[in-house]
């Protein structure tokens, strides 16, 4: 019935993920498009079942440098990381990262849902392994992040008015930087440059223990042009760049698609 509304009401088809829980109805939902509806399994055996054969690049939050770090410990499918210890996860990607990507292997998400409220900002962050002293690395990190941030921008269908920086050292000292974008924006390359000018602000005085970004001062993407408020034609080409490599990453996952500069040269 959702999909014959969405498709009485727009004249688009609609794919549908049914499951216990917003991560595993969100993979549902990219397993048959166009125009699906995959019902996941119910029960902790079947549903590990269900996810096994999948590549960890399904998993939301698991990116290119992610992947390749999990790759190199030979974790390849989403069985692989069920099949691992959350010692070794922790040795790996850090504790909280991989209590997360523990319990999505296994199916068990405990976020609600939300019908009724926005989130007045959206956030990602990362904890290394190790303290990294590397500044490219940590800015590839920081822009993998973002990529995340931009495409739930976009599923939201809002733009964000301020974007945020944040570092923590070894030492557990963390501090946040904000700038106010140019205008409000959802497309990756616009909140990439702002990201990288705060980001090139700061010296990494010592190891960097974990990297953050988020947006805020959020509002609806859609809005009614003025008399004298003229489309941006640079803008809309920057939209449509962003919205087609959000396609790309919901049809073959989110490491499918990178950009060159996230490629660390001696890295995994």
């Amino acid at each position: 019935r959702i999909k014959e509304a969405i498709l009485a009401e727009t004249g688009l088809t609609a794919s549908v993920g049914v499951a216990s829980n917003k991560f595993l109805a969100k993979l549902a939902s990219d397993l048959e498009k166009p125009d699906g509806l995959t019902v996941a399994p119910r029960g902790v055996k079947a549903v590990m079942a269900f996810l096994a054969p999948m590549p960890v690049g399904r998993i939301w939050g698991v990116g290119a440098v992610m992947r390749g770090a999990l790759e190199h410990a030979g974790i390849r499918t989403i069985g692989d990381l069920q099949s691992a210890s959350l010692e070794k996860l922790s040795a790996l990607l850090g504790g909280r990262a991989a209590r997360d990507l523990f319990d999505l292997a296994r199916g068990e998400d405990a976020r609600e849902l939300e019908l009724d409220t926005l989130a007045k900002s959206i956030s990602r962050e990362y904890t290394f392994g190790s303290d990294c002293s590397d500044r490219r690395r940590v800015e590839a990190v920081l822009m993998e992040l973002l990529d995340d941030v931009g495409m739930r921008l976009r599923e939201d269908g809002r733009q964000a008015g301020v974007i945020k920086l944040k570092l923590r050292w070894k030492d557990f000292t963390t501090f946040t930087r904000q700038a106010r974008l140019p205008r409000p924006c959802s497309d990756d390359i616009t909140l990439r440059e702002a990201a990288c000018k705060l980001f090139a602000r700061e010296r990494l005085a010592h190891p960097v223990r974990l990297v953050g970004v988020g947006v805020s001062a959020l509002a609806p993407a859609e809005r009614q042009l003025t008399l004298f408020d003229l489309p941006d034609p640079s803008a809309e080409a920057r939209s449509r760049l962003s919205r087609s490599v959000d396609a790309i990453r919901r049809r073959y996952g989110d490491g499918s698609i990178g950009r060159g500069s996230a490629i660390v040269p001696g890295a995994e």
